[in-house]
């Protein structure tokens, strides 16, 4: 079927209304296509879109419509409906077809009896058929059965009021369909009798089916809205960065340091080698242009001018007469290097030096990193599984943080059966998963007509807990760096 026009109506007033910057966006379970471009809100409580329902399609079909909040980045809301789809389907190891002439909603744990839909069976078929109500539910009524030819005999309902029973004659074989109409369920004990919600499917089975065993889908419960998170809420102002070391400045003062000073201000390193050269070419500078630095006074104290240097005083002795010698002083360098050279020719002398062995930083950062891990699949047997984005199986799921004291994230589920029961059509099963007390209704669907592996939809289901777990605790701001002396 395709492009078929479908109603929404929401049971709250202004249920659709949203003031998002980011339309609502509407999605269906496995077998039905939204129509690009063709949904659209009419009012905050109905919106209408066009759908392509795929020819094996039965049952029901989840409808999703999601409201986002206010900057649109997240989900606010998800509002959650069924799609019943009608027709019939060929029952496999047998001449007759059953499915709906309608799905209807019902309320379940309610006194009230809750009308379902009708049930057709067709095909050149006779014999007795047996009809279980769904798992919750008894029939209120006995149902009302009629043929397009032969006869209907002994309709009966058993005395649980679970099992409606009849025959039917057709001793020509003839093509008949026959009509279960006046269907009406019991669901006041519908959870201590063990139902679930979601799908409400009959058992059928019979002579009439070859003793097959088939499940059809006339009547369905109401599915929980999905609370999401808003994304208006201000953030924290960040915390400012650590202020610079005041010491820093110190060298710019000129050289009136006094001998207890320490400069900590950062400086890249560099090699003995670069810091000889530049000294070198500075040397040249100064004997080319036939500018000399003063040679110091006797008894004065020699302050080095380059970062990180300690000064110290100078050494005793008297200073020589014109054209004499300096005494001579200690040169403490920020990188160290060999003897460097006053003004003048005078020479301070100085024997040890400083290299800095080269390494590979790669080389360095393979040592320093922590080996990881290969990862490895896990072995999985046919079960219930919780699966990343590509359903594939995990063995935990950790939920990020959200909004204050709630964590979430998204989940996806594989079911994996044994042995497929019905291995001619694509099947649904409905699952119920808990959360922090919350239960709701999870509508899997199979991936193939004999694969036995059902899926949840693409965009998975998503968890929210009421509490943060251990480790998504809060992250601290980051503290500025620690002075390496004090002062």
């Amino acid at each position: 079927m395709r492009n078929f026009a479908i109603r929404l109506v929401a049971n709250e007033a202004a249920g659709f209304a949203t003031s998002s910057s980011k339309a609502p966006a509407l999605s269906f379970g496995a077998g039905v296509k939204l129509v690009a471009g063709s949904f659209s809100l009419l009012n905050q409580n109905e919106a209408q879109a066009s759908i392509d329902v795929e020819s094996d399609v039965e049952g029901t079909v989840e409808v999703k419509l999601e409201l986002f909040s206010v900057n649109g980045t997240a989900v606010l809301k998800t509002l959650r409906a069924s799609l019943g789809i009608k027709g019939v389907s060929d029952v496999s190891g047998s001449q007759a077809s059953i499915g709906a002439e309608s799905v209807k909603l019902v309320r379940v744990n309610s006194s009230d009896p809750q009308p379902a839909g009708v049930i057709l069976i067709s095909g050149t078929i006779a014999g007795s058929v047996s009809i279980k109500a769904p798992t919750g539910c008894a029939f209120a009524v006995q149902p009302t059965v009629s043929t397009s030819s032969g006869d209907i005999n002994a309709p009966a309902l058993a005395s649980t009021n679970t099992v409606f029973s009849f025959a039917i004659g057709n001793p020509s074989l003839n093509a008949v369909t026959v009509r279960i109409e006046g269907i009406q369920y019991n669901t006041q004990f519908f959870k201590l009798a063990g139902g679930t919600e979601g799908d409400l499917a009959c058992e059928i089975t019979g002579a009439a089916l070859s003793n097959q065993t088939a499940l059809v889908v006339n009547a369905f419960t109401a599915r929980t809205t999905i609370e999401g998170s808003n994304d208006n809420s201000t953030p924290a102002p960040a915390a400012g960065t650590g202020t610079g070391s005041q010491s820093s400045n110190s060298s710019s003062k000129g050289n009136g340091a006094t001998p207890s000073s320490i400069n900590t201000g950062s400086r890249p390193l560099e090699s003995s080698n670069n810091n000889r050269g530049n000294r070198g070419n500075r040397e040249n500078r100064t004997s080319q242009g036939g500018a000399s630095r003063p040679a110091p006074q006797a008894g004065a104290t020699r302050t080095p001018s380059g970062p990180g240097a300690v000064p110290l005083p100078a050494q005793g002795g008297q200073a020589g007469g014109a054209g004499g010698q300096a005494a001579p002083a200690v040169g403490v360098g920020g990188s160290g290097g060999g003897a460097s050279k006053a003004g003048g020719g005078a020479t301070m002398g100085g024997t040890g030096s400083i290299t800095q062995e080269k390494v590979d930083g790669s080389e360095l950062e393979r040592k320093l990193e922590t080996a990881k891990p290969e990862p490895k699949n896990l072995e999985v047997s046919p079960g219930l599984y919780f699966c990343d984005k590509d359903f594939k199986p995990v063995s935990a799921l950790v939920l990020d943080k959200m909004i204050a004291g709630e964590a979430g994230g998204r989940v996806w589920i594989v079911l994996k059966l044994k042995k497929d029961k019905q291995p001619d059509k694509v099947e649904t099963v409905t699952v119920k998963l808990t959360v922090a007390g919350v239960s709701r209704e999870l509508a899997l669907t199979e991936t193939g007509k004999n694969t036995g592996e059902f899926r949840c939809g693409k965009e998975g289901i998503l968890v929210v807990a009421n509490e943060n777990p251990d480790s998504n605790r809060e992250e601290k701001e980051a503290e500025p760096p620690k002075p390496r002396f004090d002062r």
